[in-house]
């Protein structure tokens, strides 16, 4: 019993606690490379609204901080040496962003002071819908208990898959296609291409 008990703490000594999944929102470029070096090198942030841009535009620095934004894109090693805590080493880092913001934030973003140059702005897929300012159903239809069960099981059965996932992958999107009221060579003339890869990355 004696050499069992001293086993199991030795074990238990050299047991390491996995840190709590999180997902980021309203978070600093130093925050995130933080969250990153704990979270295995992937983050998702996801919000309704766009503070995010105001972050990266230099909400809180006084002027723009994107480069861990565009490292984990690229999955570029991400190196942070500061002081008054340890050195962080991410060597593959993926972040996830998804938001649903309005337009006038969309048409901000270009604003951001380097953004285009450094490529931020090219690193997302962008989806614009038609507006439904006065057609929006107020009293939708809701969603089956079947339905929401069978949503969140598919949608976690997905991220499971993908947690293992490491290779990178190429997705290639057809060009858009022209609305009645653009010409037709406002279209691009070659297939848009999104690079992703372990958490996401598009």
């Amino acid at each position: 019993m004696t050499a069992q008990a001293v086993s199991l703490s030795e074990a238990a000594e050299r047991a390491v606690v996995p840190v709590e999944p999180q997902l980021a929102d309203d978070i600093t470029a130093e925050s995130l490379t933080t969250l990153l070096a704990q979270q295995d090198g992937r983050i998702a942030i996801l919000s309704p609204e766009g503070e995010i841009f105001e972050i990266i535009a230099g909400r809180y620095s006084g002027v723009p901080n994107m480069g861990i934004f565009l490292k984990g894109h690229a999955g570029d090693m991400a190196r942070v040496n500061r002081q008054a805590r340890d050195p962080q080493y991410i060597e593959n880092p993926a972040i996830t962003m998804s938001l649903a913001i309005q337009p006038e934030v969309l048409d901000s973003i270009g604003q951001i002071k380097g953004a285009e140059g450094r490529g931020l702005l090219a690193r997302f897929l962008y989806s614009r819908p038609e507006s439904l300012v006065g057609y929006l159903n107020l009293t939708p239809e809701l969603l089956s208990p079947d339905t929401a069960e069978t949503y969140a099981r598919k949608l976690g059965s997905l991220a499971l898959t993908l947690a293992a996932w490491t290779e990178t992958a190429e997705l290639t999107l057809p060009p858009p296609r022209p609305t009645p009221s653009s010409s037709p060579t406002s279209a691009s003339p070659n297939p848009a291409s999104a690079r992703t890869g372990p958490s996401h990355r598009s």
